[in-house]
C-alpha cells in the first residue's frame, strides 16, 4: 500500500492554482477564484506552471 502523508488546506489550495493556470484560465479569474487581491500571488504559481509547461514538451518529468 502506499504512503501517503496527511493532506493541508494550503496544499489543496496551491494545487487548484496551479491546474487553472495550466488550464489556461486567465490570471485575472484565478485571482478572483482564490481571493488574492494582487498578482503578485499569482506570479508564484506562472513560474510552476512554465516549468511544467517546459517539462512537457520535452517529454520530461518536471
Amino acid at each position: 500500500m502506499a504512503e501517503l502523508r496527511d493532506g493541508r488546506l494550503h496544499d489543496a489550495r496551491h494545487t487548484a492554482a496551479t491546474e487553472l493556470l495550466l488550464l489556461g484560465v486567465p490570471e485575472r479569474a484565478v485571482m478572483g477564484i482564490m481571493g488574492w487581491s494582487n498578482s503578485s500571488m499569482a506570479v508564484r504559481y506562472q513560474h510552476t506552471t512554465a516549468q511544467i509547461r517546459r517539462a512537457s514538451r520535452s517529454g520530461s518529468a518536471a
